[in-house]
């Protein structure tokens, strides 16, 4: 084995600068398989080898750094949104629209100084009811009128509704207001309990049920009593003499206490109307036993799915614009809820892909990261404050491409160990040359009296394995930066080809998650690797892989010592001071290397062995 070859007597072996030198300058110049060619990709790949905790300190340093910033900016939190965010502007109709907009707002003095409290019918919600089996029978009987007062009941009963009083209570009321007073619903009910019955909904009699419809048709005779009566049947009503439709409307009033104008889609008085309308919306689903239960509520869902609104022999539907707006947020914030699972299966997936645990976290601390980072220049750099829960979406995307790019790195690492020849390849006497370099005085000899067998035990392999893991680095970040850029910058180029919708939001989605992913690009370019590194030579410690030998040295050392230059090959240890040189000129040391600290980090950084296998 290599460690066989070692010299036993270190104080028999060459000392001096020579040593040294050829430690500092390993990989430089390697004429064996694996050297990319290239002096960036080389200096990259020294980099990474000597430094890796110094490369994951810095990235990750800066990914919290620039998330912190979001904050300082203001910038992290989704925008407020507005009726108009889905409007296309050269489209007809909302020219149109917008020239009613303008125009209203020359006339707008007296509306908007207007400070009677829901006085203006701004929204509604409609209930309809359909009869499940029709056959040119009367829809209108004991049991559905009951029904419909009922199921219109839930909403009148319900305390937002009119508040704990009228003008000037302390809770706040939404119906609409006339003369100071809620006005009745339109409901077929009124028809039949009177107009101004309060919902107690008894059951009524056959006979009185029957005088209320006759009422009913016969007004439909007249055009003046359509127009009355016309919007509880349906449009065939006046001919047949029945109807197997009808519906309900509750009307709420704006503007709320303490605000003036009236209300539109999007201001802050809809968020209101609408949070009182997710009450409202419970209230129904649970009358009707539509509440979801079991895996649905473990999943956010607020409705069953399965669930259908019947009663009475009625088939029961609800509308209005504002709970269209809150079912459309809730679902899109449920489904970016969903990331979260997604995003334990990622990192669970890597981890069993890599055998890694530090890997996977890292890795999935990379992906995630680069989401507020990717915030940060499209909204501080590219001034782009449109960000809505669609761009939340992004995260789906940056799951796989992220986990992709992981793969592809740690793959060509891996790939590396068997396309890479280890030392001088079939050459042992070079090996044999670089090993004896070996010297107590020549070489720092971190700790070696806690966890090596000696100067010579802990030291002899670092020449080699240094040229190693550099050729091994430069091969892996070659192939896998050529392979990643490509799916990268595909993938973003598509995400780019967005921007030219005329729909907003779709345009600033696809801005942002190319952002993403070509900050993803560049985290996996960085971290990864060292990340790697990290793993394979301080967590594992294998050094033996070309004799099938697992061996303690440096790395393992390096747990209970911190120096300038802290690396699995460091030239430079606390402490230690190499000998003068033979020569006048000192040998010169690489300052930017002199990280101090670097010991402590990584003793918090040190997580428990895994099965990684390189």
């Amino acid at each position: 084995s290599h460690r066989q070859s070692f010299p036993t007597d270190c104080s028999s072996t060459p000392a001096g600068a020579e040593a040294l030198t050829l430690h500092r300058t390993m990989g430089v110049e390697s004429p064996h398989k694996g050297a990319s060619g290239s002096p960036r990709i080389n200096a990259i790949s020294k980099k990474l080898v000597y430094q890796p905790c110094t490369v994951c300190g810095w990235t990750l340093g800066i990914m919290f750094f620039i998330t912190f910033a979001l904050g300082v900016f203001n910038a992290g939190g989704l925008s407020e949104q507005s009726g108009y965010d889905w409007d296309i502007s050269t489209t007809q109709a909302v020219i149109n629209a917008d020239m009613i907009t303008s125009g209203e707002s020359d006339v707008d003095d007296i509306s908007i100084s207007n400070s009677t409290e829901r006085t203006d019918a701004s929204y509604y919600i409609t209930i309809q009811y359909n009869k499940i089996s029709c056959n040119g029978e009367n829809m209108f009987t004991p049991e559905t009128v009951k029904a419909i007062c009922e199921t219109d009941a839930v909403v009148y009963n319900n305390l937002g509704w009119k508040g704990t009083g009228i003008m000037g209570s302390d809770k706040m009321g939404f119906c609409l207001l006339s003369n100071g007073e809620c006005e009745q619903p339109i409901s077929p009910s009124n028809l039949f309990y009177g107009s101004n019955h309060n919902f107690t909904c008894e059951l009524l009699s056959d006979e009185e049920v029957a005088v209320a419809s006759a009422t009913l048709y016969a007004h439909l005779t007249t055009t003046a009593g359509e127009l009355t009566y016309g919007f509880y049947v349906d449009k065939a009503a006046p001919t047949d003499g029945q109807t197997c439709w009808t519906r309900s409307m509750f009307k709420v009033g704006s503007p709320l206490r303490g605000y003036t104008g009236a209300s539109s889609v999007g201001d802050k008085q809809f968020y209101k109307i609408q949070e009182w309308m997710a009450d409202v919306q419970e209230d129904l689903q649970g009358f009707f036993g539509m509440k979801a239960e079991g895996f649905q509520a473990l999943a956010g869902q607020s409705v069953n799915l399965g669930g259908v609104a019947t009663k009475g022999g009625l088939d029961v539907n609800w509308f209005s614009i504002v709970m269209q707006n809150a079912e459309m947020m809730h679902t899109v914030a449920n489904d970016t809820n969903m990331a979260v699972f997604s995003m334990l299966f990622v990192w669970f997936w890597i981890v069993m892909h890599t055998g890694s645990f530090l890997i996977g976290s890292l890795g999935m601390l990379q992906i995630v990261l680069s989401l507020p980072v990717s915030l940060f220049i499209y909204r501080v750099i590219f001034r782009i404050w449109f960000f809505d829960t669609l761009q939340t979406l992004a995260i789906f995307v940056i799951l796989g491409v992220g986990a992709d790019d992981v793969f592809v790195m740690v793959d060509a690492w891996v790939q590396s160990r068997d396309e890479v020849p280890y030392g001088g390849g079939s050459d042992e006497d070079e090996e044999q040359k670089l090993a004896s370099k070996c010297d107590d005085k020549a070489f720092p000899v971190c700790c070696a009296t806690c966890c090596c067998a000696g100067p010579c035990a802990c030291m002899g392999h670092d020449p080699v394995r240094a040229d190693w893991y550099v050729r091994r680095m430069e091969y892996a970040y070659s192939r896998a930066m050529k392979a990643v850029f490509n799916t990268s910058w595909t993938t973003a180029m598509a995400f780019f080809a967005t921007a030219v919708s005329p729909i907003m939001p779709i345009s600033t989605f696809g801005i942002y998650a190319a952002l993403c992913i070509i900050m993803n690009y560049v985290f996996v370019m960085t971290l990864t690797p060292a990340t790697i590194i990290i793993q394979e030579y301080y967590m594992e410690g294998t050094h033996g892989e070309s004799s099938g030998e697992k061996q303690s040295s440096l790395p393992n050392c390096c747990w209970c010592c911190s120096g300038p230059n802290f690396g699995p090959f460091s030239d430079t240890v606390k402490g230690w001071t190499p000998p003068p040189p033979s020569k006048p000129e000192k040998v010169p040391i690489d300052e930017e290397s002199k990280v101090s600290g670097w010991g402590v980090y990584l003793v918090l950084l040190r997580l428990p062995a895994t099965s990684f296998r390189i």
